[in-house]
């Protein structure tokens, strides 16, 4: 478990920074944990249905629809859409060849939200775990300042205010939380281990928000 004195490791893999922050790293791999490749299909799904409700609505006074019209657009957007899903895979499985089937995630936790930070490809889950755990030896500092160089590269970077978060769902078996506040929908990664500390305090900081498990 974290001690709470400053700059203890915890054993499960979480880092209690001087200043005050719970820092982790989560090395996520692309082709076991679809989470991602998830994501994007209900974005092309809930655009496509947007725009065939759409084109619908446009169509309702047209002679013959609800017989031909209805069923001819409705598959159109049916093999639109499927073609669409096929190209996103490819381009998911292109994406995960490029990154070696995996990337790092840095996040950073306090008492006013988290921080989710993609790793540059070129840098390896021991090397942020080696930053953050200098860091718990000093006396002051901040994982932004001190991991400035080693982030320099990263432009992937989402944060969550607690008390802009409005529903949590709980995914266990993807060692996944998601934090959804308006206009800002957060992916939170966490080790077995270090699951059940991460969602208690997500729950503990948000505790209006709605709760899917």
């Amino acid at each position: 478990m974290i001690e709470n004195g400053q700059g203890s490791y915890a054993p499960g893999g979480i880092t209690l920074c001087p200043d005050g922050k719970y820092c982790w790293v989560y090395e996520l791999k692309l082709l076991k944990n679809p989470a991602i490749l998830c994501v994007i299909w209900k974005i092309i799904v809930g655009a496509f249905l947007g725009v065939w409700l759409f084109v619908m609505l446009l169509s309702l006074g047209d002679t013959h629809f609800w017989w031909d019209g209805f069923w001819s657009e409705a598959k159109m957007f049916a093999l639109l859409t499927a073609l669409m899903l096929a190209l996103s895979l490819l381009a998911y499985l292109f994406y995960a060849a490029v990154m070696g089937g995996k990337y790092c995630v840095l996040f950073e936790m306090d008492e006013n939200g988290i921080r989710h930070t993609q790793a540059p490809r070129q840098f390896k889950k021991a090397q942020l775990l080696a930053a953050i755990t200098a860091l718990s030896g000093m006396k002051s500092g901040h994982i932004g300042t001190v991991g400035t160089g080693l982030l320099a590269g990263s432009k992937v970077s989402s944060y969550s205010e607690w008390h802009l978060v409005k529903s949590i769902a709980v995914h266990p078996r993807l060692n996944l939380i998601k934090v959804n506040a308006p206009l800002n929908k957060n992916q939170v990664y966490a080790e077995d281990t270090d699951f059940a500390f991460v969602r208690q305090y997500i729950l503990t900081h948000c505790a209006e928000a709605k709760l899917r498990e």
